[in-house]
Formats: C-alpha cells, sequence, structure tokens
C-alpha cells in the first residue's frame, strides 16, 4: 500500500477531464479538496476498499479519483454504477463491484505501484518527495486506452537524427 496517496497525488496533476461516452455530467463534482466542506454526495464511510488505505480521508479520495478522470479521460461513471441520473452524484452505489474497470483499475494500481518499487536506482532523476516516477498518465496520457503505436508524422524534438550518408548510425545515448 505504500506509494498509493503519493501516486494519487502524481496522478492528479496530469491530463484534461473528459466527458465519457456522454453518460456523465459535463462538469466535475463542485467540490475540490481546497474546499472546507467535503460535498453532500461523498459518502462520510467508505466502503469496500481493496486497494487503497482504508484509512483514507474521503476528501483524500476524491483528489485519488479526479486524478483518474484526468489520466484517463474518463468520468466517475466509467468504474461506478449510477443511478437513473448520472448528473447526480448522490445517486451512485460507489462500493459497487458491477462494471469491471473497476477491478482493472484496482490491478493497475497494483501494478503501477510494482513498477515504482522496481524502478532502477540511479536512472534519471530522482522524483521529489511524494511524487512518482509512473502513474496512470505516463501511458494513458488522458485515454482510456494507452496508445500502442508510435504516433504518424515527422518524430518528435529530440529524437535521434539520421546518420549522414556514409556513417553508421550512432548508438542510442551518445
Amino acid at each position: 500500500m505504500r506509494g498509493l496517496v503519493p501516486f494519487a497525488a502524481g496522478v492528479v496533476l496530469c491530463g484534461a477531464i473528459v466527458t465519457a461516452a456522454g453518460q456523465a455530467p459535463t462538469q466535475p463534482p463542485a467540490a475540490t479538496p481546497a474546499d472546507d466542506a467535503a460535498p453532500e454526495w461523498l459518502p462520510k464511510e467508505l466502503k469496500n476498499l481493496k486497494v487503497l488505505p482504508k484509512d483514507i480521508e474521503p476528501k483524500q479520495l476524491l483528489v485519488v479519483m479526479r486524478g483518474f478522470t484526468q489520466a484517463m479521460g474518463v468520468r466517475c461513471v466509467y468504474c461506478h454504477v449510477a443511478g437513473p441520473d448520472p448528473s447526480d452524484m448522490s445517486s451512485y452505489n460507489f462500493e459497487s463491484d458491477r462494471k469491471e474497470h473497476k477491478e482493472t483499475t484496482r490491478a493497475m494500481l497494483k501494478y503501477t505501484e510494482a513498477v515504482n518499487e522496481a524502478f532502477p536506482k540511479g536512472v534519471g532523476e530522482e522524483p521529489k518527495a511524494g511524487e512518482l516516477r509512473v502513474t496512470c498518465y505516463t501511458c494513458h496520457q488522458g485515454q482510456r486506452e494507452p496508445p500502442t503505436k508510435k504516433p504518424d508524422g515527422p518524430p518528435r524534438t529530440g529524437a535521434p537524427a539520421a546518420a549522414p550518408q556514409g556513417q553508421p548510425p550512432r548508438p542510442p545515448g551518445l
């Protein structure tokens, strides 16, 4: 479980909020973690936490969930069961495991934590305290499905240039 709350904080910094298939409200829930009062719809007692710490504060959990919306470009209804009106957050059944995306998210949280734990020491700059090297956004980049093919078009700035004619290509990193 170590590292999940900092992971969530890292996720929050990434991406843009996108409406998932028009099934959810176009605006995020009104409260922000800095607000004094939690939104009325936020459960006071959290249930069915299997990966996140069981003692996480409801407002901190909201920060984690908003991080998922930003990193993956989805909304609450992607993982949680909504009531008849998906814009009414008080009608959601947050503890239900009926949607497979919720279990997938749990598995990916464990995977991301394992990647961060196994990340080779001395490779690149060390992350600041409370930050992680690998987050949901690292792969998803604001999309439900992480890109698995390189984008079309010219290489991004910083890509190695082709070797001049008649010379062998330079090895990576030189």
